[in-house]
């Protein structure tokens, strides 16, 4: 490993978390959101556009990392990123918002391309490994923002209803007994967390190629809920099955 003290590694990650936190932190008050921002028509977009975004410009996020530097180009990223995100609220044109979001999904690309980037280049063997892990779970921690989002303005009983165990960085996780005596809440989790680094290289190796042929090949099928983005307010007031995954259909 290349010298990077513990203060770089977590602002390493916690830049990582910023990634899932661009579209589906708004899922929840998608209509009001829309409707402030001139944007009822097509809602899904505001959630959608980021994402185009970062597959356009991904490929030349990556050229502009192989001339420039990983860490130049996550500073680039993150300064536009916050700028955008704070712009967004005050915007009012359909047409406006279309270009802020897109241009949020670039600043998003050049945070992920180049935070992958980093890791690659200050870890080797094992710590790399450990750092992906880490990686991926920091990026599921943008989950803790959104539950605190879900939790509304109280009332006769909380809004929670989903806790995601994967994003938590502890070995505990606390819940007011408010919350916990109100509501019927679902957790989900990828247990990634308690994987060694050798099963964790096993996992992208062999074992996710493998799923992805099966799948290809239609031998993998996996039991869904879908329901349609325009109407996801809907999902909040359903109980999926165990073994079920929920899909949103964009």
């Amino acid at each position: 490993m290349n010298q990077i003290s513990k203060f770089g590694i977590f602002a390493l990650l916690l830049s990582s978390s910023l990634t899932i936190m661009v579209g589906t932190v708004i899922a929840r008050s998608l209509k009001e959101i829309s409707v402030h921002l001139g944007f009822e028509e097509n809602p899904g977009l505001l959630i959608t556009l980021p994402s185009l975004g970062v597959v356009i410009f991904a490929p030349f996020v990556g050229k502009l990392i192989d001339r420039k530097g990983a860490y130049l180009m996550l500073r680039w990223g993150l300064i536009p990123y916050a700028l955008l995100g704070l712009l967004g609220p005050l915007l009012t044109n359909p047409y406006l918002v279309v270009i802020d979001r897109i241009l949020l999904g670039i600043a998003t690309a050049s945070i992920q391309a180049a935070g992958t980037g980093l890791i690659a280049l200050l870890f080797i063997g094992d710590d790399r490994m450990k750092m992906i892990a880490w990686q991926g779970m920091a990026i599921e921690l943008g989950g803790v923002v959104i539950l605190s989002a879900l939790k509304g303005n109280g009332g006769f009983s909380h809004h929670t209803r989903y806790v995601t165990v994967g994003g938590m960085m502890s070995d505990s996780i606390t819940l007011s007994s408010s919350i916990l005596r109100s509501t019927d809440i679902q957790l989900s989790g990828s247990g990634l967390g308690t994987w060694r680094p050798e099963e964790i290289k096993l996992l992208i190796a062999e074992i996710l190629p493998e799923m992805f042929q099966l799948a290809a090949d239609g031998k993998l099928k996996i039991e869904t809920v879908n329901i349609p983005l325009k109407n996801i307010e809907n999902a909040w007031e359903m109980n999926i099955d165990g073994g079920k995954r929920f899909v949103v259909l964009i």
